[in-house]
């Protein structure tokens, strides 16, 4: 993942307004065969996290009436999210239990952390 000058300051700012916000950031994009970096995604629609009925991640699009009612910089409520890049204020994370340490292998922290924090009032 590549991190662009001044992307974890709104993010910290509204953690510290609301102890409970898990923030996630735009995933900016790098071509798999030229390793050509695409950041700010300007003019691509905002992504947002969903899932498949099989529990896999899956991204989704926002609805156009969301996309046009909204800035560029304002956060978006998603379903879930990325189970290892995300920011979260560091008691709220030992509140809702942390990782599970009976979880093995890749995949399933995004959507239990997600639940966790829907049902814990994140």
């Amino acid at each position: 993942c590549e991190a662009t000058k001044g992307w974890l300051e709104p993010m910290a700012q509204r953690i510290k307004d609301d102890h409970t916000v898990v923030q996630i950031p735009l995933i900016d994009g790098i071509d798999a065969n030229t390793i050509s970096y695409y950041g700010g995604r300007s003019n691509l629609s905002i992504g947002v996290g969903g899932f498949t009925w099989s529990g896999h991640f899956a991204w989704e699009t926002l609805p156009k009436s969301v996309e046009k009612s909204r800035k560029p910089t304002d956060p978006v409520r998603t379903v879930t999210m990325i189970g290892g890049l995300f920011a979260i204020q560091r008691d709220y994370f030992w509140k809702i239990g942390g990782y599970d340490d009976g979880m093995i292998g890749w995949g399933g922290e995004n959507l239990e952390l997600s639940i966790r924090v829907w049902r814990c009032g994140g």
